[in-house]
């Protein structure tokens, strides 16, 4: 999809005037209420409640999508952000997709009030109860290679049928006005109404050129046609009034016009931009897609003052990161400590990466709301710290034995996009960078457990991050990206065949690289019945009730060698005869998992796997007793294109022992959506030529 870009901008300007507080801004978000939906659709100039039959092939539709935020500012000079989010839904099916709700609240945002409810097709309204809202920090799904510095806000509306009214507000605190501003425009439904609204205090607009105190937005449009100037309104308001709102006319986002009597007068007057866009199509993902925000259309606010890229590092790491990069005593002493003994700098580094990733990854609660990382002797002192907080601690570790390290953000994940011409925070996550003899740069991960000196997990290779100096200068860097060799799954097969009894398997997967790294966040907390679920399930794909006999993995914290995982187990349908001849399908394992929606067609988007990877299976089979005689082996396979290698063989070499091995080589992390057909014909082809069997037959 090609990405219509246009920047614009809102310049509003800070005048010298005396500030008082602006605690009357907005009501409080505490009390945050719904109005009918007959009220709504009148206030949205909607004559009647849509349909399934409006639109056809849509779940649902979303009646309201809004976001009003509004900047305030107290007498200190503080600036602050209320954020609230306004989402109104009617579900038409498969409404269980839309009946639980996460909301995601990153560093430097602190939730203030949510209130949901279902107005059921018969207008009973069934509010969520306060106690169902469930929170949780530093939240991460199975098998992620790291946890989020955020909190996961979850809850699900009750008894959701066909035509019902899905309905929540929630409002939140930014600690900083607007460094992440960003409006989704499109959703996974249509959207009748997306609304979205700046509310600032009338006195900080107006001003000259040369006024030191100028404050501006600017703002660009993404993947959808432009959006143009919003509508501005002026809220005048005075002792015991409510207040009016009037429209700028002839308003200027140059920022150029003055009210009359300006002072105390108008101190408490808001000023409002709002855009308003009606039917708006719905985003249509498809699988396995990079992150469906860099496709979809969405607005980029940040503040104009960020005229490069070096503006946005000198702010973080001026205003949080300096602040509290302070090497102690206690800091120096523990660093001096783990470096005693090290046989080279890359055990130092080593011994210094191990003892930040031991410690607890806990999210504190006290500083979501705070962009700052926690100081490092207070990681170090409490056991427990953040994404954040653990790599300042590592970079005052670093800095403590003479070692160059900078902290560095990732501000555009893994083969995403970077607008290199508009700054703006998109704080993803944070590594740490030092520099080397040789002039090189090796990245470390303080909060991946498992991710060694020089790696970085699947998600942020060959991401970009932005390195911040001391200077207020930066530079943009590509992480290390990995290559298939580079991420080996070996799989040793032995297998003892009895024909007319089960047939027994000892199988070992040997998992290295960013293999090795997932594979260690999947299983090294879990017990030994999770352990083995895992396994039973690498064997429901080739075998009709698996029997598992034993199961164990190697420790996960042995990260100079494979992570290994080795199970045994038995299976009565290996060898299926018809007549006198008898098959062997002697590859247990499927090479590919959750392919299957991998169909010809028509794909606009790439498909991006996790990494890339090469995987080597060897089969060894024994038949019991040499009572069996090789009528067929398959021939020799050998496939390639740009994406995929695929090459397998047998051998009899000796009576009674059939040798199986085969390679595939997953060569590329994005598949284009050009090459998509191409590499379906050639899974189909390796399908094909997997599905050919062994035939035998008794000795007479």
């Amino acid at each position: 999809m090609e990405t219509e870009f246009r920047r614009r901008r809102i310049i509003i300007r800070i005048k010298a005037v005396i500030l008082i507080s602006l605690s009357l801004l907005i009501s409080s978000c505490a009390t945050l209420s719904f109005e009918s939906i007959t009220s709504l659709q009148n206030r949205l100039g909607i004559k009647s409640l849509p349909v399934a039959s409006d639109y056809p092939g849509a779940d649902g539709v979303i009646i309201l999508d809004r976001t009003n935020v509004v900047t305030e500012v107290d007498t200190n000079y503080n600036y602050h952000t209320t954020v609230t989010v306004h989402r109104v839904e009617r579900v038409f099916s498969n409404f269980e997709k839309d009946a639980p709700v996460t909301i995601r609240l990153r560093p430097g945002q602190t939730l203030l009030a949510i209130r949901a409810r279902t107005i059921e097709p018969n207008g009973k309204t069934l509010y969520v109860r306060a106690r169902d809202f469930l929170t949780t920090y530093g939240n991460r799904g199975a098998g992620s290679v790291f946890p989020a510095d955020a909190a996961q806000l979850k809850f699900v509306f009750r008894r959701v049928t066909s035509g019902a009214i899905l309905e929540y507000a929630y409002a939140y605190k930014e600690s900083v006005p607007f460094p992440a501003g960003e409006w989704v425009i499109q959703r996974h439904l249509p959207v009748m109404r997306s609304i979205y609204s700046l509310t600032v205090p009338s006195f900080i607009i107006g001003g000259t050129e040369k006024d030191a105190k100028d404050w501006q937005w600017n703002y660009v449009t993404y993947n959808y046609p432009d959006i143009g100037e919003p509508t501005v309104k002026r809220h005048y308001k005075s002792e015991g009034s409510g207040g009016n709102w009037h429209n700028l006319a002839s308003w200027t986002l140059s920022g150029d016009l003055d009210s009359e009597g300006e002072g105390e007068k108008y101190d408490r007057n808001l000023d409002e931009f709002t855009w308003t866009l009606k039917d708006v199509p719905a985003f249509h993902s498809e699988p396995n897609m990079p992150p469906k925000d860099w496709y979809r259309g969405y607005v980029q606010f940040a503040p104009s003052f960020w005229q490069s890229w070096n503006d946005v590092s000198k702010w973080y790491y001026d205003d949080f990161i300096k602040p509290r990069l302070i090497i102690s005593d206690a800091v120096r002493k523990k660093a001096e400590m783990l470096v005693n003994g090290a046989s080279s700098e890359i055990d130092s580094l080593g011994r210094i990466l191990k003892y930040v990733q031991g410690i607890r990854y806990v999210e504190s609660k006290r500083l979501l709301g705070d962009l700052a990382p926690e100081y490092p002797q207070k990681v170090m002192e409490s056991g427990k710290g953040d994404c954040r907080g653990k790599s300042l601690l590592l970079t005052a570790l670093l800095k403590a034995v003479g070692i160059y390290a900078k902290p560095a953000v990732v501000v555009a994940r893994s083969n995403s996009h970077l607008d290199t011409h508009f700054p703006c925070w998109r704080f993803h996550r944070m590594l740490v960078g030092a520099l080397i003899p040789g002039n090189r740069i090796v990245w470390f991960d303080a909060a991946a457990r498992f991710c060694g000196v020089g790696e970085v997990p699947p998600e942020d290779e060959a991401a970009v991050a932005l390195v911040m100096n001391d200077d207020g200068t930066s530079f943009f860097i590509v992480t290390p990206g990995s290559h298939a060799w580079n991420n080996p799954i070996d799989i040793t097969v032995k297998v003892t065949e009895y024909v007319t009894t089960p047939s027994v398997f000892h199988a070992t997967i040997a998992y290295g690289g960013e293999a090795g790294i997932v594979m260690r966040n999947k299983l090294a907390k879990s017990d030994s019945q999770t352990i083995a679920s895992y396994s039973k399930s690498l064997l429901s794909g080739a075998f009709r009730s698996p029997d598992l006999i034993s199961c164990r993995t190697t420790s996960p914290d042995s990260l100079h060698s494979p992570f290994t995982l080795a199970f045994e187990f038995s299976a009565t349908n290996a060898v299926p005869n018809d007549s006198t001849l008898y098959s062997l399908y002697v590859e247990p394992f499927p090479a590919f998992e959750n392919l299957g929606w991998l169909t010809t067609g028509l794909r606009e988007y790439p498909v991006e796997f996790e990494y890339p990877y090469v995987l080597t299976e060897r089969v060894d089979v024994l038949f019991e007793g040499d009572s069996m005689l090789v009528k067929h082996l398959p021939g020799e396979v050998d496939i390639t294109n740009p994406d995929f290698e695929y090459s397998s063989s047998y051998a009899s070499e000796t009576p009674g022992m059939i040798k199986f091995s085969e390679v595939l080589a997953s060569k590329s992390r994005l598949l284009e959506p050009n090459r998509y057909d191409q590499a379906v014909s050639f899974l189909d082809t390796v399908s094909t030529a997997k599905g050919e069997p062994v035939l035998f037959e008794r000795k007479r």
